[in-house]
């Protein structure tokens, strides 16, 4: 039964880590385009999507796997399961994900390599 807990409460975090991926492919995008009703702007809309979906997705996945790892090695020995440490793990979390928004700032503008 604990494992199963255990397993519910990682995938709630996984959750929140895939939607902080796709907010932080949205805000790198910038919002769609709502001008008009012609063929290309539903081809761009239709491009949004599949670049919110596919890249974001893969870079909440990625930033899950990182703060499930840190949690099962660092913050569980640390924190207990209480309020303290929910908000706790939640800060870890958005500092890993503002982490990786710096690192693809600094990779697109700085060195410009993406």
């Amino acid at each position: 039964m604990q494992l199963l807990k255990q397993f519910g409460i990682y995938l709630g975090w996984t959750g929140i880590a895939l939607l902080l991926g796709l907010c932080h492919v949205y805000v790198a995008l910038g919002p769609r385009i709502t001008t008009s009703n012609s063929f290309f702007t539903w081809l761009l809309n239709l491009l949004y999507n599949h670049a919110l979906l596919y890249v974001g997705l893969p870079i909440g996945l990625l930033l899950a796997i990182l703060f499930i790892l840190f949690d099962v090695f660092f913050l569980k020995k640390k924190l207990n399961n209480n309020f303290k440490g929910v908000v706790v793990r939640f800060l870890v979390l958005l500092t890993f994900s503002v982490g990786f928004g710096g690192i693809h700032y600094f990779l697109e503008k700085v060195i410009d390599v993406i």
